[in-house]
């Protein structure tokens, strides 16, 4: 029988799941802890530009504007939308999306945080 490690790929892949599950059943402080739990692991195994990590930190993201942290919510937006503008590039659907997310967030009123252009 395999045992897989707490920081093996199918391990995080599984908990990223719960996760999202624990997001769409309105469960989002579960999801949020393990959201962040993924994401620390997953930018210290994979790096913190891998598709991976950056799709584990929108869904946080996702669930930190869901919870009311809006501030919260933008900068780690920003912070995604940086990454992927740099790793994937501009042109990526995931770089507009999350440049798209980030500037709606906006428009709703955070603290009066704003990004530069990517």
């Amino acid at each position: 029988m395999n045992v897989l490690g707490a920081e093996h790929p199918d391990t995080l892949t599984s908990m990223a799941n719960l996760a999202e599950t624990y997001w769409h059943q309105e469960h989002r402080r579960e999801a949020e802890e393990l959201f962040e739990k993924v994401t620390e692991v997953r930018r210290r195994v994979l790096g913190e530009d891998h598709i991976s990590t950056l799709t584990c930190m929108h869904n946080l993201a996702h669930v930190y504007m869901l919870r009311g942290r809006t501030d919260e919510a933008i900068v780690t937006m920003n912070k995604i939308a940086t990454l992927s503008s740099c790793s994937l590039g501009k042109d990526n659907v995931f770089t507009k999306d999350c440049m798209e997310t980030l500037a709606e967030w906006q428009d709703l009123g955070g603290s009066g945080i704003r990004v530069s252009s990517i």
